[in-house]
């Protein structure tokens, strides 16, 4: 475009706008756009918001030249002056950097430049206006009311009371849901829901905005809330305690929303996920990160490579970003470079990778069974993560499995060319049966099928780990972990805490009264039934904590179901059941890496594999399989996966 002079190359230049005050709402906003070194110091304020997919025509002019613009820009350049006048106090004039007109998107050496200063750009900004746009207005404004309530509070009150006492009505049912998933039946709380809902939180470059933001504004039309109030309303829905009976003030269906803290309606996980990433920022750039803090430091991979593979659900414009739109966060040797292809780019990262981390991590999120569709546009192999069109990644962590426990450093082999993976490791197995859970139903009557032997009720059906076929079920739905507390039993008989968990389960699958009428729910009848779940004599166990009640039974029941939904069991010719979020086939490998510590699906294509994803095995996690193979003397094979 003609309003682009070329930026100095040998300095950090950037472009910044300085916008004119609009003569009337419907003004056409113009702005002066010039170059500054950015060592300079200058004051600036960085935009960070949705594109979007509307374009307005001649909406925006540029040193006296008409250009398009999109529509969510045109609406903050209208009233940026005004923003600005009401965060600063004052009418001063500080211009605005904003990445889709100060960047020119033609150059690509341009925009590569340019990328590599984002970091800069947005740490030295006076602050980030956060563009979320005015539809969403209702919404802040009830954040910024609870958040007000709340501060004038003492922090170790529960009561609940002071709700009912505000003009803004957050207790009551203001109309009848037409479903349970409908909403809250409460304007004002559905306001909060569609805030939290907005695409803004789904962008990959939000990260990097809002964490290295020296104050975060985030703005829906003329309305204002800073990070600090919206952590202050969520941190006091998270302390409320589960076991909190409803005040009788409170609608039951408000109350659901709030007391579950992560259910798809009122969901804050897009929202407090970058928050929570920018605390642990600033404390862990200013040396003083609290050792209460030190855990989510580790489980957000803040600032390390690592991190980039877990915020694959995030969206971008171009392909190119999900790599390039994290490396303000990372501390890696990566160049953007817009000129290479998506290819490209993702065989880059993956090549850094393992020359950095030495493991095979990110096949967590690469397998052609993740994906939508095989997209040929960009001709990845199967061991590259497919950023764009992965659909599905089952939650395991590889921090909490040994698939590969026992291989030494001088056994891994893991190099590359442009289209093959090769990797040292030991195949272990083979799926013989699959079958697709998609509903909570299905899941049941395959339970009840499984649980016992030869159609006798009275015959448990055991597992080759020493189990029962049922528990065999549940733990592997679960990944083997206890939902509440994280941790992985590993004794076959387990202990009083997980006997609980394990029983709630039973108790859902029995209230669910799938196939023959089973026992009662009851904590003390029908004991012969809970053999089929802990195995033969469980009914004879000392028992003495109360099982799970209330919302704590509530929320275990949400996420059982929810971590059965739509995922592959399997069963393996060695009689093994797995589960998976790939798409399987009998006779694909069951495949441990060296390098990896959880279980590949491989599938062979002539003389070499394709990677499917990864699996979930019982009695394959730590080791076992790889031990039991190498005692038989089954030698190390060098695996080719394209």
């Amino acid at each position: 475009m003609s309003f682009y002079a070329p930026l100095p190359t040998e300095h950090t230049d950037i472009r910044l706008l300085y916008i004119t005050v609009p003569e009337n709402d419907a003004a056409i906003p113009k702005v002066t756009m010039a170059s500054v070194p950015l060592d300079s110091n200058p004051r600036y304020y960085a935009l960070s918001y949705v594109w979007g997919l509307a374009w307005v025509d001649d909406g925006l002019e540029v040193n006296g030249t008409m250009t398009h613009c999109t529509a969510s820009l045109n609406q903050v350049l209208r009233q940026y002056r005004s923003l600005i006048a009401n965060i600063q106090g004052n009418d001063e004039d500080i211009p605005l950097w904003v990445d889709a007109i100060c960047i020119n998107q033609q150059d690509l050496k341009e925009r590569s430049a340019q990328v590599q200063l984002m970091k800069k750009i947005y740490q030295q900004a006076e602050g980030v206006i956060a563009w979320i746009g005015p539809e969403y207005q209702l919404g802040l404004r009830c954040l910024k009311i609870l958040a007000t309530e709340i501060s004038s509070r003492p922090t170790s009150s529960i009561s609940l009371s002071w709700l009912r006492d505000l003009k803004v009505d957050f207790c009551g049912a203001h109309y009848e849901q037409d479903s349970p998933n409908s909403g809250s039946g409460n304007f004002f709380w559905d306001a909060v829901n569609q805030f939290l809902n907005s695409p803004y939180w789904a962008r990959i470059w939000i990260l990097q905005e809002m964490t290295l933001a020296k104050k975060l504004y985030f703005i829906c039309g003329s309305h204002t809330i800073q990070d600090e109030e919206i952590m202050t309303v969520w941190t006091w829905i998270d302390n409320i305690p589960r076991e909190l009976k409803r005040p009788p003030f409170i609608d039951s269906s408000i109350w659901a929303c709030l007391i579950m803290r992560n259910s798809t309606w009122l969901y804050w996980g897009d929202l407090i996920r970058p928050l929570q990433i920018r605390k642990l920022w600033q404390h862990f750039h200013q040396n003083n990160l609290p050792e209460k803090m030190q855990d989510a430091l580790f489980d957000y991979k803040v600032g390390g490579i690592r991190m980039m593979l877990d915020q694959y659900w995030l969206k971008s414009t171009d392909p190119k970003d999900k790599i390039y739109g994290l490396l303000g966060l990372v501390e890696a040797d990566i160049v953007p470079d817009y000129s290479l292809g998506v290819r490209d780019v993702y065989i880059n990262f993956v090549q850094y990778w393992i020359s950095k981390e030495r493991t095979l991590n990110f096949l967590g999120v690469s397998g052609i069974g993740l994906l939508e569709s095989r997209v040929s546009e960009y001709d990845l192999p199967s061991w590259v993560p497919n950023f764009v069109n992965m659909s599905a990644k089952i939650g395991l962590s590889e921090d909490s499995y040994g698939a590969d426990a026992g291989h030494i450093e001088d056994e891994r082999i893991i190099r590359t060319d442009r289209s093959s993976l090769f990797i040292s490791g030991l195949a272990v197995d083979e799926i013989s049966e699959t079958r697709k859970i998609t509903s909570i139903h299905e899941f049941c009557t395959y339970a009840w099928d499984i649980a016992i032997e030869d159609d006798d009720v009275n015959k448990v059906a055991m597992y080759p780990t020493g189990i029962s076929r049922l528990q065999a079920l549940f733990r592997v739905t679960v990944g083997d972990i206890d939902i509440f507390n994280g941790e992985r039993p590993r004794l076959s008989q387990p202990g009083t805490e997980s006997f609980d968990r394990l029983l709630n389960a039973f108790m859902i699958f029995h209230t669910l009264r799938i196939g023959e009428a089973g026992p009662s729910p009851g904590r003390n009848s029908n004991l012969p039934y809970i053999d089929l779940l802990l195995g033969p004599g469980a009914s004879e166990l000392n028992r003495n904590s109360p099982p799970l009640g209330g919302s704590d039974m509530e929320e275990y029941q949400r996420k059982y179901f929810q971590s059965t939904e739509n995922n592959w069991v399997f069963w393996t010719k060695e009689g093994y059941l797995g589960v998976s979020a790939s798409v399987l086939r009998a006779g694909d490998s069951i495949t441990v890496a060296f390098g990896y510590s959880i279980p590949l699906v491989l599938r062979k294509v002539e003389s070499h594999f394709e990677l499917v994803g990864h699996c979930f095995i019982l009695g394959y996690m730590d080791g076992e399989a790889l031990r039991f193979r190498r005692s038989r003397g089954f030698e190390i094979q060098e695996i080719e996966i394209r």
